[in-house]
């Protein structure tokens, strides 16, 4: 039985923040796929650039990024946009559920993840 496609007021302006273009892609096609419109950043100045242009709801933001870390560029997105995203940190690091509010982050989704629990997060905001 086919996924039930998420009504327009359930579809949400991403924001996918990762340097590896595999983990990019594959985050992509599964938001894509479930009726969201997506943009990427590989680095953490793009990242800011992407959002100042085009202002997401959700912010899925790699912890370890070339130029900036996940915690920085969480710091400067909540500083210079308002309101602010909703920011799920990702990382291949063992991050516990308390360690997200310690990064500025409203939820962790580890690496590599569950393309369900990605949609799950999403649609729960929590």
């Amino acid at each position: 039985m086919p996924e039930p496609q998420p009504t327009l007021a359930d579809r949400l302006r991403v924001l996918i923040v990762e340097d590896d273009a595999s983990n990019r892609d594959v985050m992509r096609i599964v938001l894509e796929l479930a009726g969201h419109t997506v943009h990427t950043a590989g680095t953490g100045v793009e990242a800011l650039r992407c959002a100042a242009e085009e202002p997401p709801d959700t912010v899925l933001l790699d912890l370890t990024l070339p130029d900036q870390n996940g915690e920085e560029v969480s710091a400067a997105l909540r500083r210079e946009m308002h309101p602010a995203p909703r920011i799920i940190i990702t990382s291949g690091m063992s991050l516990r559920a308390g360690d997200a509010e310690r990064l500025g982050a409203d939820a962790i989704l580890q690496k590599p993840f569950d393309p369900e629990r990605l949609l799950e997060l999403l649609s729960s905001g929590s």
